[in-house]
């Protein structure tokens, strides 16, 4: 079994792995782009001599125009490169930074967490031995069980209810002479009314079913106000152990440690929500880049565009063809080393295909791993008494680098194989040990009170578990 802290650290490893990784190829990519430049400069200037050589005055204005813009464009893309390169430093620094505040403030609420299992076990071994605390507990629970068995008998009523009415309201003039109050002090109508209702009333012989439903009604109120009186008279136990445990809590300290909690909770939780939005800036900035590494900015598809057409000139063509005749020996060593640039250059570019490929299957998952991350640290099962088996967890962050597993997967496996590892036995000890949710809506008005001390009463249910009730 390994710790949650211990399983957020290696996945924050593979995570540095991975990044180190990308990072490493990026540099390759950086580096084969940068050779593939030079090489494109180089034959830039090749071809600029060879026009000074054979064009003529016009023809070599022409072309020398179109490879100065070439020129100027890749010292354009090669500054914006440079900038766009050094925001994302800067944000993988602020991003290291924050990450090394929430490995401290975990730390440091691990700890605190600690010292809360300390101070609870004291908690409980002081109530337990409280003769007053465990009558009232068991009243509380014998109240608690009153109002349960209430609940249950209005909601039998209620169900009895809307059987045994369905016949009466189905009878149209019953109902008719029901919605009236005929029979009633209630009842109003003229002579004629009165007297043809009458008529109706003594045909279905409605006195004696008014009678009966009237009954059938007066039933639900009944059981539905006896089920509240036994609820708040439980509910009202419950908040005097709560009360009772919240006061002896406050002796010991323990409520301040849960306060500590609660403030180092929400400082990691500002943190987290802080790294996330940096990350997705970092994403958007890194695919910036990757148009960069391709090839696919706008300066390098423009300077692209205008080397291939300085390339394609059918002058040039048709002078390196008469090169390669003539016994000019500068024309053989251009066309040479133009043979010698092209070779180079397709093997360059056929490497950096490999590159780009690895490159981002890298950060694919990279990015799978940092969104099980930002789902683990939302679970918050990085606390204190939770675990794994670490041969499952291996596993799972060895199948998402793999590429076998996406984050949402693997965030189900990881789900599944959460374990909260048993600090103390306390047996659902404390006021936390009376549940009075009964359900439905009869007893919406009433305060039932928290799940006890530690659930609702002392401190939120994701900054603190200790692996019992109370």
């Amino acid at each position: 079994m390994i710790g949650g802290y211990e399983t957020l650290s290696e996945i924050d490893d593979r995570i540095a792995m991975q990044r180190a990784e990308a990072a490493r190829l990026e540099s390759r990519e950086d580096a084969l782009n940068k050779r593939l430049d030079s090489l494109r400069q180089e034959t830039m200037r090749l071809i600029d001599r060879f026009t000074a050589l054979h064009f003529e005055a016009i023809e070599k204005d022409e072309a020398q125009s179109g490879l100065l813009e070439v020129e100027r464009l890749m010292r354009k893309r090669e500054a914006a490169y440079d900038t766009l390169q050094a925001k994302i430093e800067a944000l993988d620094a602020q991003l290291r930074d924050l990450e090394e505040q929430r490995r401290t403030l975990t730390q440091e609420k691990l700890s605190i967490e600690k010292t809360a299992i300390k101070q609870r076990e004291v908690l409980v071994q002081k109530l337990q031995a409280d003769k007053s605390y465990r009558n009232k507990l068991e009243e509380a629970k014998r109240l608690g069980e009153i109002a349960k068995v209430a609940k249950a008998k209005a909601d039998t009523a209620k169900e009895s209810y809307e059987q045994k009415k369905r016949p009466f309201d189905a009878d149209a003039l019953f109902s008719y002479l029901w919605r009236r109050r005929y029979g009633t002090s209630r009842y109003k109508g003229g002579w004629l009314t009165r007297w043809l209702d009458g008529k109706v009333a003594n045909l279905i012989d409605y006195e004696k079913y008014r009678l009966a439903y009237a009954t059938i009604e007066k039933m639900i109120p009944g059981f539905e106000l006896h089920a509240k009186k036994a609820l708040r008279k439980a509910a009202e136990a419950k908040r005097a152990l709560q009360a009772h445990e919240a006061k002896l809590a406050e002796e010991i300290g323990l409520d301040a440690t849960l306060a500590k909690l609660q403030t180092l909770s929400q400082r990691l939780a500002a943190i987290d929500k802080e790294i996330e939005a940096k990350e997705r800036q970092n994403d958007a900035l890194l695919a910036q880049k990757a148009q960069y590494l391709k090839d696919e900015d706008e300066a390098a598809q423009e300077s692209k565009a205008l080397l291939k057409q300085c390339l394609a000139q059918e002058d040039i063509a048709v002078l390196m063809r008469k090169a390669r005749q003539s016994s000019d020996t500068e024309d053989d060593e251009i066309a040479y080393r133009l043979q010698s640039l092209e070779a180079e250059s397709s093997q360059l570019e056929t490497e950096l295909a490999q590159v780009r490929a690895q490159y981002e299957s890298i950060v694919a998952s990279l990015r799978e791993l940092e969104r099980l991350r930002s789902s683990y640290k939302r679970a918050r099962y990085d606390r204190y008494g939770s675990g794994f088996d670490s041969a499952v967890v291996g596993d799972i962050l060895g199948d998402v680098i793999g590429g076998m597993l996406n984050s949402g997967v693997a965030w189900e496996r990881m789900r599944e194989v959460h374990r909260e590892i048993p600090n103390t036995d306390w047996g659902g000890f404390g006021s936390g040990s009376i549940d009075l949710d009964f359900g439905g809506d009869l007893f919406d008005d009433i305060d039932i009170g928290g799940g006890g001390f530690f659930e609702g009463g002392g401190i939120e249910s994701d900054s603190f578990s200790t692996g019992g009730g109370f």
